[in-house]
């Protein structure tokens, strides 16, 4: 039996996601400073990325980084270096990290980086 296929999370830089696109899917919510992108459930305590969600992501503001959390779409890259245990999306590698949806993505930085992108099954 095959051993199981591991994805981390994926950060990207936000001038990489189309902001505008993101933000229309419904009035964000905010914790701590960071905004959540995508499907999140509230479970008592904490938020959570809906099970079978398409995407979910932090927006960090401080950091100007976009951490996706769960998704239905990977990236091949490398280990970031800034973030320990994530991806970093902008660098080809051979590590598979959550990725925000194509559409959600700058076109210029899709066409240069499609490739890399695959759709799985949720």
């Amino acid at each position: 039996m095959a051993a199981p296929i591991t994805i981390i999370p994926g950060v990207i830089s936000i001038y990489y996601v189309d902001t505008d696109k993101v933000l229309t899917d419904k009035c964000p919510r905010t914790i701590a400073g960071n905004i959540l992108f995508g499907q999140w459930e509230f479970n008592k305590y904490e938020y959570r990325p809906k099970d079978n969600c398409i995407f979910a992501a932090i927006y960090d503001v401080g950091a100007e980084t976009v951490e996706v959390v769960a998704s239905q779409t990977v990236i091949e890259c490398r280990r970031s270096s800034c973030f320990p245990g994530k991806g970093n999306a902008e660098v080809a590698g051979n590590v598979l990290a959550y990725c925000m949806p194509k559409e959600y993505l700058d076109e210029n930085w899709l066409k240069q980086n499609e490739k890399r992108i695959v759709k799985v099954d949720g």
